[in-house]
């Protein structure tokens, strides 16, 4: 019997957690679900092997087309989306999904300092997991006319596809679930499943509904353990730990060879000592440059891309004239809506993101159908998130 721990954290900024072992072989008929602290859920895991659902607002999912494949498409990735994608491609993890038949992939990506923060978090309480997953593609993939949601006291989650899903909080169920319908016309669900936890109730679609009751959030998605998903432990956050027990027997032979082998090629060790110490300095005095251009900038991970960065951006923002009528019409649209300010205003090629905050799913709704209703204007939500009391949005505006 192949048994998998699963720990579900909804919200990355609380303790709260809810988990269970999971049979692979018969997902639905698992043993009991608990809840409560992640240090309990850690305690529980000792000694299994540990996937880890966290919540979907946090995480991106998309899907974008490369040529070529593996280290190459890997490093064109991030490029191929930075128009898309508010924040730069420094600051941001990309784990790749598998590439589909038509040379697409499927891509999660997450804030680099979140993901930093998880694992030490972890770490700190000797959890150790093989797997992290967005929670929404911890989902059963159920048919392909088929979407399946999770609904708890806080979260709604909908997977609509293989690698394709959302999330929003549960308060906005219904206006999100029927938004999302209407958006789909014909192309939408014949069906859409809901995995309740206790006391919740389905919100009211024009869809065909099945039930399917569950202990909590962790006992839905356990019932898609086998299901595709992407594994955020990529790149600089791959099993690092687990090579490392594995290395640790073999540090005193390879110790000694690296002794043999630096009295055979001492001259060329000196060599590449001298060249990586003019490396340095010229990184450093690269840094420096980019740091007095850009005053601005705090970290940098590669000063010659993040160079060519800050320079796309002053090329692309001096298209006023594409850039006012956007603006124009989006200072129209938030008249009368209460309690929004605006955080960013990014525009490139012609398209103008705008990262803002408002009281309600529905406030963000109407800025945006008052946009639409603007000649020449057509406006789309590329995302939505509650945070505390507010809703933190991004909406695209462009010329349509």
């Amino acid at each position: 019997m192949a048994k998998t721990f699963l720990i579900h954290i909804p919200d990355l900024n609380s303790d709260y957690a809810t988990w269970g072992a999971v049979d692979s072989d018969n997902p639905a008929h698992s043993a009991n679900f608990a809840d409560g602290t992640l240090s309990a859920a850690a305690q529980s895991a000792q000694g299994m092997r540990v996937t880890l659902a966290i919540g979907s607002n946090a995480v991106t999912l998309t899907q974008v087309r490369v040529p070529g494949g593996g280290k190459r498409a890997r490093s064109a990735i991030p490029f191929a989306l930075e128009e898309q994608l508010a924040d730069d491609v420094e600051d941001l993890h990309f784990a790749l999904g598998p590439i589909g038949s038509d040379g697409t992939y499927p891509v999660a990506v997450i804030a680099r300092e979140t993901l930093q923060g998880l694992m030490q978090k972890l770490a700190a309480l000797n959890l150790h997991p093989q797997v992290i997953v967005p929670d929404v593609l911890m989902l059963p993939q159920g048919d392909s006319d088929e979407w399946q949601v999770l609904q708890t006291a806080e979260d709604l989650l909908i997977r609509q596809g293989t690698f394709t899903g959302m999330w929003c909080p549960a308060s906005s169920a219904e206006l999100m679930l029927n938004r999302l319908l209407r958006e789909v016309g014909v192309d939408g669900p014949t069906q859409i499943a809901f995995y309740l936890s206790p006391g919740e109730h389905t919100p009211e679609v024009n869809t065909l509904v099945e039930q399917v009751p569950v202990q909590n959030s962790a006992d839905a998605l356990a019932r898609g353990i086998n299901a595709h998903h992407i594994n955020l432990l990529q790149g600089d956050f791959n099993q690092r730990k687990a090579m490392g027990k594995v290395w640790r027997p073999w540090r005193l032979p390879a110790a000694l060879a690296g002794c043999l082998l630096l009295l055979s090629v001492g001259a060329s060790v000196l060599e590449s000592n001298r060249l990586a110490s003019q490396e340095t300095s010229q990184r450093a005095q690269m840094e420096s440059l980019l740091k007095q251009t850009f005053p601005n900038i705090q970290r940098v991970r590669d000063p010659i891309a993040r160079m060519r960065s800050e320079l796309r951006k002053l090329k692309t923002g001096g298209a006023e004239g594409e850039l006012m009528p956007l603006v124009a019409a989006l200072s129209e649209a938030i008249k009368g809506i209460p309690n929004t300010t605006m955080n960013s205003v990014n525009f490139r090629n012609g398209r103008c993101d705008v990262d803002m905050q408002t009281d309600t799913l529905q406030a963000l709704d109407k800025i945006k159908q008052s946009l639409d209703a603007t000649k020449g204007i057509k406006a789309s939500i590329q995302s939505a998130n509650q945070q505390g009391g507010a809703v933190r949005g991004r909406l695209r505006i462009e010329a349509g």
